[in-house]
């Protein structure tokens, strides 16, 4: 369910009505999360299901949506090539972050500070692959910057927290 304002189709109900009552968002079914970023930066939302599938709608500056375009949805789609997503995360600046079941941590949308670790300041409107991280279970982002705390498993970084940007 979604309400407020509704300028790039960022409620997700297919219209740009603003609502001041919930409205339901249309085809989620068995959503365990919802992420819109904390900072609005960007007007879009993100929903992760319980097969961690992504799902996104909204503004689409930088490819935040994670679809391969920088299209605006006003409905959801899903992020296309992730599968066993359990944690996603949105940065204020418009970078987005899914943690996988794995540890694998991949991310997309705005990168002017390098904010999605691939060792470029290019925005990418596609998920990329975050080298060198491995048995990440926590992502926490903020305004420019991600971190990712390593797990147990990563026996050289084992409880050590990294940050991209």
């Amino acid at each position: 369910w979604a309400w407020g304002g509704n300028t790039y189709g960022n409620l997700g109900d297919g219209t740009y009505v603003s609502r001041n009552t919930p409205v339901q968002v249309p085809n989620l079914i068995n959503i365990n999360s919802v992420v819109v970023p904390t900072v609005q930066v960007r007007a879009f939302s993100l929903a992760l299901d319980n097969d961690g599938i992504i799902w996104a709608w909204g503004e689409n500056n930088s490819g935040v949506l994670g679809n391969g375009t920088t299209n605006n949805r006003i409905t959801p789609g899903q992020v296309p090539g992730l599968f066993n997503v359990k944690k996603i995360t949105a940065g204020g600046s418009g970078n987005v972050i899914a943690l996988c079941e794995d540890g694998s941590v991949w991310t997309w949308g705005e990168n002017n500070l390098g904010q999605l670790g691939d060792g470029t300041t290019t925005s990418s409107s596609t998920p990329v692959f975050v080298i060198g991280l491995t048995d990440a279970v926590q992502v926490p982002v903020g305004e420019g910057h991600t971190c990712a705390l390593l797990g147990a498993g990563a026996v050289s970084d084992a409880g050590k927290v990294k940050c991209l940007g």
